[in-house]
């Protein structure tokens, strides 16, 4: 991917009952726009639809790299970019979130792997690598990418909770564990229907 560039008084008597008429009118025009508020909430809270024309992402057959295919761009992803020495391959991928602005596409990505099983003496033949990564990119081959480890072998980063909401957000817990035993929480948040709305390019 080196080809591209990356980039918080008082009132009279009389005037009481004016005031009254006015509470009363208040009061009625809120209780009447009840309706059209929630009706735009219900709207709002609706699931997020994929585009017209939808990315796609494969692995390829080594495992060495996800090729990645748009309306806007093709380009490859190489494992040894997402995940270091961590993981010698790549075994998964999975398209969370996807948004086609017309000459720009952002994407959020799963990508995942076994952990490489020579690491710690071996204590890593069973654990997985999975990392999250935000790419954002137009057909002028500027791109800007961004990733964030979900899981990793031995505990040293992993998932303690999830939330999903109704119009396309979600939330990650994650729980980090330094070599020296120290633990650190890790909050992400997404909008899985604009996965680049944070991204200016």
């Amino acid at each position: 991917m080196s080809r591209y560039r990356f980039a918080a008084l008082r009132l009279p008597v009389a005037g009481l009952f004016v005031a009254a008429l006015i509470v009363a009118t208040m009061t009625g025009c809120a209780a009447s726009s009840d309706a059209p508020a929630e009706t735009a909430k219900a709207a709002a809270a609706k699931p997020p639809s994929p585009p017209q024309r939808p990315a796609r992402v494969s692995v390829a057959d080594d495992g060495k790299r996800i090729d990645v295919a748009t309306a806007v761009l093709d380009f490859p992803i190489e494992a040894a970019d997402v995940f270091e020495d961590r993981a010698p391959r790549i075994d998964r991928v999975a398209i969370l979130g996807q948004e086609d602005r017309g000459e720009r596409f952002d994407l959020l990505l799963r990508i995942e792997g076994p952990s490489d099983p020579k690491a710690e003496g071996g204590r890593c033949r069973d654990g997985r690598e999975i990392v999250l990564r935000e790419i954002s990119f137009d057909g002028n081959d500027n791109m800007i990418t961004g990733s964030q480890n979900y899981e990793s072998c031995l505990k040293r980063i992993r998932p303690v909770a999830e939330r999903r909401f109704p119009d396309g957000r979600v939330e990650y817990d994650l729980k980090q564990t330094y070599p020296a035993g120290d633990t650190w929480d890790v909050y992400l948040k997404y909008d899985l229907a604009h996965p680049g709305a944070g991204v200016t390019m």
